[in-house]
């Protein structure tokens, strides 16, 4: 929704650079090239979903640039889980499309990150053989992960010493005093009137992505798409599975509290996901303003999809709704189960409106 406004650039795709390691040993000129075009003055959006949820990400992303400006979008918890639940299910059934695991969204700036929590992959059913060959490779890149966490404390001097210092140098200078010169910072190649801009990115949370293991499986790969989230989600007993990877990403405020043990609390912008569906205009607002860019976006914007049941885009070349994977009817849940999920959430939830200085209302029964 963001990309409306004319001063926004978005970035192709998810580039994944602070969240997977063979990306950021690649170094921030390999980041850069994946920035879009962009004027002077525009701010450019990445959007990775796991950056949110990953416990590196923020240190990495403050070793870039530290006066970046983050936005987090989240819904309201048990929601969020029955969604990323809906998303398993639906590709697991299909053996040739990959799964999809619903997770919070983080956005930076050119810049803009964007991170979300609810995109796992995985190549279909697994079968007990492949669960044990997932384990080996498990194994296996645990070992190269730990040799490269022994590079990575010289690269992140590199970061801070070479060109990271020389990007945040020129972020402000160019920034048009638009009121984001903590975004962060940007090199400029100059082609005509365009210039390949770099920009310390904006956070957004709403949705993450990351591989699916078979440490991640129930004991058959299969009970993915038959088991029922009520299933998965509360145990024999009635308590509740809070290991079950939908549900420990609604506890928002485990993830929250990483990033503000690096960034302070205004540079960071928590947009409700649900308000943002129901009441668009409103919350880019709330964005807009917190980006120091003029307000563009408005009504004319946008119009309600009376099939989908949210509201859709209108652009100058056309209409553009959420793909079809989005916006999927949600299998029916046991009341009890969501009333039981909410009671467990509460005290997260509060957790999370402390943390963030804000009541969001979710439900509580």
């Amino acid at each position: 929704m963001l990309y409306l406004h004319p001063r926004i650039q978005k970035a192709g795709g998810e580039v994944h650079f602070f969240d997977r390691d063979e990306n950021y040993m690649k170094g921030l000129d390999w980041y850069r090239k994946k920035m879009p075009h962009s004027f002077r003055g525009q701010i450019t959006i990445e959007k990775s979903p796991s950056y949110f949820v990953s416990p590196e990400v923020p240190e990495r992303v403050r070793a870039m640039n530290a006066s970046i400006k983050l936005l987090l979008i989240v819904r309201e918890p048990v929601t969020r889980a029955i969604s990323d639940y809906t998303q398993l299910r639906s590709h697991a059934a299909t053996a040739s499309l990959p799964v999809i695991v619903e997770t919070p969204t983080l956005l930076s700036s050119s810049s803009s990150l964007m991170s979300s929590t609810s995109s796992l992959y995985s190549n279909g059913v697994w079968t007990s053989m492949q669960q044990q060959q997932q384990q080996q490779q498990q194994q296996q890149q645990q070992q190269q992960h730990q040799q490269k966490q022994q590079k990575i404390s010289g690269f992140y001097n590199k970061l801070n010493a070479g060109n990271a210092a020389a990007m945040h140098d020129n972020a402000l200078a160019d920034s048009g005093g638009a009121g984001i010169g903590g975004v962060g910072s940007k090199l400029n190649w100059k082609s005509g009137n365009a210039y390949r801009q770099y920009k310390a990115p904006t956070i957004t949370t709403t949705t993450t992505t990351a591989t699916l293991s078979a440490a991640n499986l129930p004991s058959n790969g299969i009970q993915i798409s038959s088991k029922t989230f009520e299933e998965l989600a509360i145990f024999p007993n009635g308590t509740v599975n809070d290991s079950y990877r939908p549900l420990t990403i609604s506890m928002y405020h485990l993830h929250l509290h990483r990033w503000l043990e690096v960034f302070p609390r205004e540079q960071l912008l928590v947009v409700n996901g649900d308000r943002l569906i129901d009441d668009p205009v409103s919350q880019l607002r709330r964005i807009e303003t917190f980006l120091g860019i003029e307000h563009r976006i408005n009504g004319n914007h946008f119009y309600f999809n009376e099939t989908k049941g949210f509201y859709c885009l209108r652009y100058d070349s056309g209409d553009r709704c959420l793909r079809e994977t989005k916006g999927r009817k949600h299998p029916h849940v046991d009341p009890l189960v969501i009333s039981k999920l909410r009671k467990f959430f509460a005290e997260h939830n509060q957790r999370f409106y402390e943390l963030i200085g804000e009541d969001l209302g979710w439900p509580e029964e």
